[in-house]
């Protein structure tokens, strides 16, 4: 990146951290729409300059990584560890912003809601406010997905991706809600085995039945005091479509710009692989082929990496490191020698191996 975008970059993250500051002490009395307001102004008063860089970083396909879907990055868990271990430049899809943009709605939920959404905010701003004073030029804090998504091109992969679990008699959501009712009335539309691909609450959810996983889901919403108005049949189809929109959104703003997701949640890298993988193979894209297999690799490091390990030789140590080993390419360079069924199975073992090299060379033995 050239100096003068990199240094105006830094100017917009400083005034930003002004612009958290102020929110945190506002909201934590109250949840003030103006106070989230002017961190949407922010944002869009500095739109162009984002999108400068983010045209600027797509000349390096993929070689910037975007840490997103997911509520904040944990310092305190160390995720910045896994996070900055490849690619060149590295983007905090920016949590608090997603919230501002949302928020407007959620004036209509219950109190209990509007409290739980409140504390969510107030750990993002902290979080952030963190980051930007830990890893300024290292981690940018940056609205990306939901400031620079075609929603009508997510809608459309989103729409698509969510038929693809049933059969030919339905034709679109609206279909499928005016058929049913129950959620047995749903099941009886699923195409045969589509159970079996639909997770709601994470990755365990393939140990239980899919009624179960219904029935968790609603536990969920009934916890966090949100809208249960709807019938069976439309609750389920809500859950599902707001997983298949968010992974459809990520899809669609890392191949416009070529960034690489760092996606930390399963559920959403479940229907990311699934919907990516689907397109992938239909349309031979390239990009789409580079994009699911490094955003592959990197939730397999997020689950791999020992953090605490390298958490020992601190964090402006461990950068060096990263920056003299090459993990990615030597990551890439073991993968290319396993044949195509053996990088369906050996992914985790081989990121697991070049992981404990690393290690090595970090003297961390």
């Amino acid at each position: 990146m050239s100096n003068i975008l990199l240094l105006e970059l830094i100017r917009v993250q400083n005034q930003y951290r002004g612009i958290l500051e102020t929110a945190k002490l506002k909201l934590s009395t109250s949840l003030p729409i103006e106070v989230l307001n002017e961190i949407t102004t922010f944002w869009y008063r500095n739109k162009n300059i984002v999108k400068c860089a983010l045209y600027w970083l797509s000349y390096r396909p993929f070689e910037t990584y975007l840490f997103t879907a997911a509520v904040n990055l944990d310092i305190d868990e160390k995720d910045h560890y896994p996070f900055v271990l490849m690619g060149r430049m590295h983007i905090l899809d920016d949590p608090v912003f997603k919230f501002a943009t949302t928020a407007p709605a959620m004036s209509e939920l219950s109190q209990h809601t509007s409290e739980y959404h409140k504390g969510i905010a107030l750990e993002a701003i902290e979080a952030n406010i963190k980051i930007l004073d830990c890893f300024q030029g290292v981690i940018f804090v940056l609205p990306v997905s939901c400031m620079f998504d075609d929603l009508e091109v997510v809608n459309m992969m989103a729409e698509k991706s969510l038929l693809g679990f049933f059969n030919e008699e339905v034709s679109s959501v609206e279909d499928i809600l005016r058929k049913c009712e129950s959620f047995g009335d749903v099941k009886k539309l699923l195409r045969p085995n589509m159970d079996k691909q639909i997770i709601l609450n994470g990755f365990e959810d393939f140990k239980i039945n899919l009624d179960d996983r219904i029935c968790k889901q609603r536990e969920y919403q009934r916890k966090h005091g949100y809208p249960d108005n709807g019938n069976e049949a439309s609750n389920f189809v809500f859950a599902l479509y707001s997983h298949i929109l968010r992974a459809s959104s990520i899809i669609e703003v890392c191949m416009k710009y070529c960034i690489t997701p760092f996606l930390r949640y399963d559920v959403v890298y479940h229907y990311f692989s699934s919907i990516l993988g689907s397109v992938s193979v239909v349309s031979d894209c390239s990009e789409m082929k580079m994009l699911l297999s490094k955003s592959q690799v990197a939730f397999s490091v997020g689950k791999v990496i020992d953090r605490d390990l390298l958490d020992k030789i601190g964090f402006d140590a461990y950068r060096e490191f990263c920056m003299e080993y090459g993990f990615e390419r030597r990551l890439a360079s073991k993968l290319q020698k396993l044949d195509g069924c053996s990088k369906k199975t050996g992914l985790i073992s081989t990121v697991h191996s070049t992981l404990t090299d690393f290690y090595n060379f970090c003297g961390l033995s």
